[in-house]
């Protein structure tokens, strides 16, 4: 049955009406089969949403400001190319207690967006930022002066050519 939802939920109505474990598990189903769009993230993710993957699916900034999840822990967003960094710093300001993020392939994210990430989220322990080409050292920079719990970040295929203030001179 759950499945059968999760095939057709765009020709359902209102799906924020059942009940948290219910969209927690439809959430899951989609989000595997990369079904999940802006409307059906704002349906089914709640405040009690602890990990969001949403890996490769066609969510975009709309889709992450309509989110509030105090909760939340992990979002794996690797892919999601429409994201920039003003749906991350929505996202930012709204789960601060998130602790593993993985933007992969989000080349849209910007130096601000992380910075914003590091102001608000000082729980993040895990970060991937492998191909957003849009950043810098200063990206970096603020992960590691905000973020004490910090003991991974992924940074390959990035422009960050250096650490400034570890410059060797």
């Amino acid at each position: 049955c759950a499945f059968s939802v999760a095939q057709r939920a765009e020709e359902y109505g209102e799906l924020a009406t059942l009940p948290s474990a219910v969209k927690d598990r439809l959430l899951q189903m989609m989000t595997s089969k990369g079904k999940v769009s802006d409307s059906t993230l704002r349906q089914l993710v709640h405040p009690g949403t602890r990990t969001l993957d949403l890996q490769n699916c066609d969510v975009s900034d709309a889709g992450l400001q309509q989110m509030n999840c105090v909760q939340l822990r992990t979002a794996l967003l690797r892919g999601c190319t429409k994201i920039t960094g003003a749906g991350l710093q929505v996202l930012a300001s709204r789960c601060p207690f998130l602790q593993v993020l993985d933007l992969s392939g989000c080349v849209a994210v910007s130096d601000a967006a992380i910075q914003a990430l590091a102001r608000h989220c000082t729980a993040l322990q895990v970060v991937s930022l492998r191909g957003c080409t849009a950043l810098s050292d200063v990206a970096l920079l603020a992960l590691g002066q905000s973020c004490r719990n910090l003991h991974s970040i992924y940074f390959s295929e990035t422009q960050v050519l250096y650490i400034q203030g570890n410059k060797e001179t």
